[in-house]
């Protein structure tokens, strides 16, 4: 497994994730590997007859999801770049979990990198684990950086 060459890093803009992003970026300089920064634009459930926007306006809304998220992975890119860390990034589309191990795949990525969130309780229970979701069926080992408990209190509420 050693040296890891390709790291897979899932990176929400969340508190947690800069801290698995932090991990990840130490274990690519040390490797020199190549690091691949992914975002997961999520779908937006539309509901019928509510007084929610009309669903003509959600392709908009991910069009502009996808295009700002690609803005700041560019963003931490060229500030890898500029630490000598072969860094690329990826925007797609779906549920985090699946997208996540579907471009370990397609990338050959060797170890993904990702924050656990620590939601407890009915948020649990409701939406499940991204993490856990990907540690079960990643085609790599996974690495799980859990964030700080005043971090996770905020993220949970």
């Amino acid at each position: 497994m050693l040296p890891i060459k390709k790291i897979l890093c899932p990176v929400d803009f969340s508190t947690p994730c800069y801290k698995a992003l932090a991990r990840a970026r130490e274990l690519a300089a040390h490797f020199s590997s190549t690091l691949t920064l992914l975002h997961v634009v999520s779908p937006i459930p539309v509901i019928p007859n509510s007084t929610f926007p009309s669903a003509a306006h959600v392709p908009d809304l991910l069009s502009e999801m996808e295009e700002s998220a690609s803005r700041s992975l560019a963003e931490l890119e060229e500030d890898f770049a500029g630490k000598g860390i072969n860094c690329k990034t990826i925007v797609v589309h779906g549920a985090p979990a699946d997208q996540i191990v579907a471009t370990a795949s397609a990338e050959n990525s060797e170890l993904i990198v990702i924050a656990t969130h620590g939601m407890t309780g009915w948020k649990r229970v409701l939406f499940g684990s991204v993490a856990e979701k990907v540690v079960r069926y990643s085609p790599c080992a996974v690495l799980t950086i859990r964030a700080p408990e005043t971090d996770e209190k905020e993220s949970s509420e």
